[in-house]
C-alpha cells in the first residue's frame, strides 16, 4: 500500500470515527464513555483524539437545540431578563413559527441538521435491540412542553405520555404499533385542547395527515414514520407554548414599562445581589477603569471634563465602554461581561458576531472587487457587475449568528458556494490562471486577498475603521457623516449594514444608562480621583 492510499485510509477512518462517536456519547451518557476511553487507553489505544469529545460539543446535541428540539432552560427567558427585554423592545413576542430562515443557504443547513438528527432517532429504533434513550429524551421534552400548557394537570399529563411511561411499556414489552398511534393521539389531543381556535384548526389539518400516515404505515415503514410525526408533534407542542407565552407577554410588557417599574426592578435586583454578595461587582469596576484609560489615550474624552465631573463626559465614556463589548476581538462571555449587563449578554454577543462579521464582508469584498477588476477587461460588463452584485446582496442579508472567527470565514464561503450561479462560477474561475473548472478554492481566494501591510493584515486594518464607525455613530446622530474609511470598503455598504445594530446598541446604552447610571457615575468618580 502506497503512502497516498494509506493517507486516505487514515483520513475515512478518522471520519467514521468522528460520526459514530457523539453518537456513543449521546446514548452512552459522558460518565459511561469515559470509563470506554479508560479502558482503550489501558489497552495501549491512542485516544487522545476521543477526549476533546463532550457532551458539550457534541453535534448531536448540538443538532436537537437547533432543530426542534428545544431546551425549555433555553427557550424560556429567566425574570429578570425577560423585564429586560421588554424594556428594550416593549412589542417582543416569541416567534410562533421557527421553521424558516430568511437566508437560504442557512436554511438548508439547518434542515440538514434536522433531517440528520431524525434519521439517528430512527436508526436508534432499527437496533437490535432498539435503543430508545434518545427518543425518551424527546418525549419528555414533549411532555414537558404540554405541562406548560396545563400547569395544574402535571401528574395526569406526565402519566399519560411522559417518557417514563414510554419506557415502563417498553420495558415491558407492550410498547406494540397501535399503542404508539394511540399516545401520540392523546399527546396531540391533549396539545390542540391549549391552543386558540385559529390555531386549532390549522393544526387540525396537518394533524389529519399525519394520522393518516400512521393509520396505514406498512411494518416496514412504521419506525420513519414513528419518527416524522414525533417531530412534528414537538414542532406543534413548542408552537403552543410560544403562542401562550405571548398571550401573557402584552399585558406584562404594559405593566413593565409604566412609571419605570422594570428599570426599578432591575435596579432593586442588582441591589440585592450586591446584598448577597459585597464583593459581586467584580468585573464593571475594572471594565470602567479601562474604558476610561483608552478614551483619555485617544483623546475620545478629555480628562479634565472627567475631573470635572462633566455628565456628557460620563455619558460618552459610558457608551464607549458599552461599545468597547460589541467590538472586541473575542466575544464577551458571562465570565467576561460587566455584572451590570449580564442581561444584555445574548444581544452584545449577538451585536459582536455582527461587527466582527461586518469586518469580515468588507475585507472579502474588497478582496474580491480587486481580483474582478484585474480581469475586468476580460469580463463582460454584465458578468464583472453581475457578480459584484451578488456578493453585495448575499453579505447585505447573511446572519452570522455567533460564530468564532476560525470558522466564520469557511462559513461564508460555503453558503456563498451554495448559492452562486453557473455564470457567477464561470466569472470566478476566470480570475485565476491556468484557467480552469470552478471550485471552492477559486472562491475562497477570490475572497481572500493578501495585506500590503506586514504588521497587520487588511482585516485588522478594517477592524480598527469599523471600530471607530460604531463609536460614533454610537454616540451621534445616525445621520452623522462616515469617518474616513479605506475607499475600497464600500463605505456605503457598511454603513447600512451598521444601522440596524447600531440602533440596538444606542438602545442598549441607553438602557443602561437608565438603569445604572448612578451607579456608572459612582465608578467613574471613583476612577477619576485614582488618575495618576
Amino acid at each position: 500500500m502506497n503512502g497516498r492510499h494509506y493517507d486516505e485510509m487514515r483520513r475515512l477512518v478518522a471520519a467514521h470515527r468522528d460520526s459514530l462517536w457523539p453518537k456513543l456519547l449521546a446514548v452512552a451518557g459522558s460518565d459511561h464513555t469515559g470509563q470506554i476511553i479508560d479502558e482503550l487507553r489501558a489497552s495501549g489505544f491512542d485516544v487522545e483524539d476521543l477526549t476533546h469529545w463532550s457532551l458539550e460539543s457534541n453535534p448531536f446535541v448540538i443538532m436537537v437545540d437547533s432543530s426542534e428540539v428545544e431546551s425549555k432552560t433555553e427557550e424560556k427567558l429567566d425574570r429578570e431578563g425577560m423585564v429586560y427585554t421588554l424594556l428594550l423592545n416593549p412589542s417582543f413576542r416569541f416567534q410562533t413559527e421557527l421553521d424558516t430562515i430568511p437566508d437560504g443557504a442557512l436554511q438548508r443547513v439547518r434542515t440538514c441538521f434536522q433531517d440528520a438528527f431524525w434519521r439517528s432517532l430512527a436508526d436508534d429504533l432499527r437496533l437490535e435491540p432498539p435503543c430508545c434513550a434518545r427518543v425518551i429524551k424527546v418525549l419528555d421534552e414533549v411532555a414537558s412542553g404540554v405541562v406548560d400548557l396545563f400547569p395544574s394537570r402535571e401528574a395526569e399529563i406526565k402519566g399519560l405520555i411522559g417518557g417514563e411511561q414510554w419506557l415502563r411499556r417498553f420495558e415491558a414489552g407492550i410498547l406494540q404499533w397501535p399503542t404508539c398511534v394511540e399516545l401520540i393521539r392523546t399527546t396531540m389531543l391533549t396539545v390542540m385542547e391549549g391552543q386558540s381556535e385559529r390555531c386549532r384548526r390549522a393544526t387540525e389539518e396537518e394533524w389529519a395527515v399525519k394520522r393518516l400516515e400512521l393509520d396505514e404505515a406498512a411494518p416496514e415503514q412504521q419506525v420513519d414514520t414513528f419518527c416524522r410525526t414525533l417531530q412534528f408533534v414537538l414542532s406543534t407542542v413548542n408552537r403552543a407554548r410560544r403562542e401562550k407565552a405571548n398571550e401573557q407577554i402584552a399585558p406584562a410588557s404594559r405593566f413593565i414599562n409604566q412609571n419605570d417599574h422594570g428599570v426599578i426592578y432591575l435596579q432593586d435586583m442588582l441591589a440585592k445581589h450586591i446584598r448577597q454578595d459585597p464583593g459581586y461587582l467584580r468585573v464593571t469596576p475594572a471594565w470602567i477603569r479601562r474604558a476610561m484609560q483608552r478614551a483619555i489615550d485617544s483623546h475620545l474624552v478629555q480628562r479634565s471634563e472627567l475631573v470635572a465631573g462633566s455628565q456628557e463626559s460620563y455619558r460618552a465614556l459610558h457608551a464607549l465602554a458599552v461599545t468597547s463589548l460589541v467590538t472586541a476581538k473575542e466575544p464577551v462571555t458571562r465570565e467576561t461581561c460587566p455584572e451590570t449587563l449580564l442581561v444584555a449578554l445574548p444581544n452584545l454577543r449577538t451585536l459582536n458576531g455582527s461587527f466582527r462579521f461586518a469586518a469580515l464582508a468588507a475585507d472579502m469584498m474588497r478582496s474580491a472587487a480587486a481580483h474582478l477588476r484585474i480581469e475586468r477587461h476580460r469580463l463582460p460588463p454584465q458578468q464583472y457587475n453581475g457578480l459584484l452584485h451578488h456578493l453585495r446582496e448575499f453579505f447585505a442579508r447573511f446572519d452570522p449568528c455567533t460564530m468564532e472567527d476560525e470558522v466564520m470565514p469557511e462559513q461564508v464561503v460555503l453558503a456563498l458556494d451554495a448559492e452562486l450561479t453557473d455564470e457567477d462560477r464561470e466569472v470566478v474561475a476566470a480570475c485565476f490562471k491556468p484557467a480552469g473548472p470552478y471550485n471552492r478554492t477559486c472562491l475562497r481566494s477570490l475572497l481572500q486577498r493578501g495585506s500590503r501591510d506586514p504588521d497587520r493584515t487588511y482585516l485588522e486594518v478594517v477592524r480598527a475603521c469599523m471600530e471607530q464607525h460604531w463609536l460614533r455613530l454610537s454616540s451621534m446622530d445616525l445621520e452623522a457623516p462616515d469617518v474616513r474609511i479605506p475607499t475600497n470598503m464600500l463605505a456605503e455598504d457598511a454603513r447600512e449594514r451598521a444601522l440596524p445594530h447600531i440602533r440596538l446598541l444606542r438602545k442598549i446604552i441607553s438602557l443602561d444608562l437608565r438603569v445604572h447610571g448612578d451607579r456608572y457615575n459612582a465608578l467613574i468618580a471613583d476612577a477619576v480621583r485614582d488618575l495618576p
